[in-house]
This record gives C-alpha cells, sequence and structure tokens, in this order.
C-alpha cells in the first residue's frame, strides 16, 4: 500500500453523511467542523423523511408511527453546515428478503443511503471536472470525541475501524460507522448495496452460528473486490437520545 501523494497537510474531502437525521446532529456537527478545519470539505447528506428506522419503532413501541423531521429543521441543518449538498426521501420500504444474508431491512436502509450519498459525490464531480481527493463516510449521530488528524489516502485502500476477525475467528468483520478511502475506491465500496442480492442466507455457512451481521458481508464485499482494508483509529462515539440508546458493545454517548 502507498500513499497516493503528499497534500502537505490540506486535501479536498468529500463528507458523506447519511442515515435517520437523529437530534443528536447538533451535538455532531461542530466536532465534523473542527475535524475538517484544515481541509476543503464538501458535504453529502442523504436522509429520510423519518427521524428512526422503522424496525426500531415496531419492536420497541409496536406501533408504526415514525416521528417526522419538520422542515424547520432541515433549514436549520443547511445554515449550520452551508457548505451542504442535501437529500431527503420519503422512507422506502424495503423488501425483507428472507433468502439474503442481510435481509433485515435497516441494513438495507443504511446501504441505500451510503450509496445514494455516494452517488451525489460522485455527480458533483462529474459536473465540475474535479475529483476529491478523499472521501468519507459518516453518520449523522456520529461524534469526533477530540482533536484528530485525518490520514491520507493510500492507493487501492479502504480505511476501516474495527478491522479484526469475531469471537470464532473464522469471518473478517469491519466498522461501518466511519471509513475512508480515495474517490474511485470509495465508489467501489459505496456500492455494497447493489451487490446485497449476490449473499444468500448461507452465505457462511455457519450451521448453528447465526450471530454475523453487516459488518461481515461488507468486509468480504471489499475483499471481494480486490481492495486492500487498514484499520485507523478515529476518536468517533455514536451520540443517540436515552431512548435509542442500545445495549451491548461499542462506545457510545446519550443526549
Amino acid at each position: 500500500m502507498e500513499y497516493i501523494i503528499g497534500y502537505n497537510g490540506n486535501m479536498k474531502i468529500a463528507v458523506c453523511l447519511s442515515g435517520q437525521l437523529r437530534q443528536s446532529w447538533r451535538k455532531c456537527l461542530p466536532t465534523w467542523l473542527q475535524t475538517f478545519s484544515e481541509h476543503e470539505a464538501h458535504y453529502f447528506g442523504h436522509t429520510w423523511t423519518t427521524r428512526s428506522a422503522p424496525n426500531f419503532v415496531k419492536v420497541t413501541k409496536g406501533v408504526d408511527d415514525l416521528e417526522e423531521v419538520s422542515n424547520n429543521e432541515m433549514q436549520e441543518l443547511k445554515r449550520e453546515l452551508p457548505n451542504l449538498d442535501l437529500t431527503v426521501m420519503k422512507q422506502i420500504e424495503f423488501p425483507a428478503g428472507l433468502d439474503q444474508a442481510l435481509h433485515d431491512v435497516n441494513y438495507q436502509s443504511q446501504f441505500y443511503g451510503v450509496m445514494y450519498s455516494a452517488f451525489m459525490k460522485k455527480r458533483y464531480e462529474i459536473e465540475n471536472n474535479s475529483n476529491f481527493d478523499l472521501c468519507i463516510r459518516l453518520r449523522w449521530d456520529t461524534m469526533f470525541d477530540e482533536q484528530w488528524q485525518v490520514p491520507e489516502p493510500k492507493k487501492d485502500t479502504v480505511q476501516v475501524i474495527h478491522l479484526g476477525f469475531d469471537q470464532q475467528g473464522h469471518r473478517m468483520r469491519v466498522g461501518d460507522l466511519y471509513w475512508q478511502a480515495p474517490t474511485d475506491v470509495y465508489d467501489i465500496s459505496c456500492d455494497f448495496f447493489s451487490h446485497f442480492n449476490r449473499h444468500p442466507i448461507n452465505f457462511f455457512n455457519m450451521n448453528s452460528d447465526l450471530h454475523y451481521g453487516p459488518e461481515h458481508v461488507f468486509a468480504y464485499y471489499l475483499k471481494e473486490s480486490n481492495l486492500y482494508l487498514e484499520q485507523i483509529y478515529p476518536p468517533i462515539k455514536l451520540v443517540r437520545p436515552k431512548e435509542e440508546h442500545m445495549t451491548g458493545g461499542g462506545d457510545y454517548e446519550t443526549v
């Protein structure tokens, strides 16, 4: 793996945001501005008109009453992040493809947004006849917990968090909260959604071991795409309201 070029501390960065627009974005946004302040950053955001993922509401409340994000809040977001191209969609009703490894509609919703924000980035590059040096995947509810120097991109490499193997030691996994890559490699990584139907429910041939998620299938997709993986260590946290704070591992903060 080799660095593409020396940037002397300044890069043209595309920050691609996606997911549900939880209210915690107000706490996260200042940390993005601080982290990318030394660079020329442009933001591309995709989100849904509803604040919570459909499965979360059904499981926790037993209803389909999804809270709508107001137009006033969308306008506030644009004021606070003026260098933002934003697409807001009504939540797509993804089919629960029970024959697919990633059949959960939340996974489909998540990676559709990842793909779409990358599409927005690519369209901008074509229209402006200029490519970004580095592209970064972020969620609306992700904050940087301390100042961080963004690593330079490496050729044919996706720089990821939480690169490792599961407890069984036989399935690679990568964290899907954050990753970064050169623009051409980033486009490949974000096309993961288009490949969902290539991975059947018995993809891992796990017998009784059924505990896997998008982190495992995504890692396989990246390796299958002949991309190098390198672990990096951005100081990030998920920031969620208490009622959406999930139990289990991970570095979370509630607001």
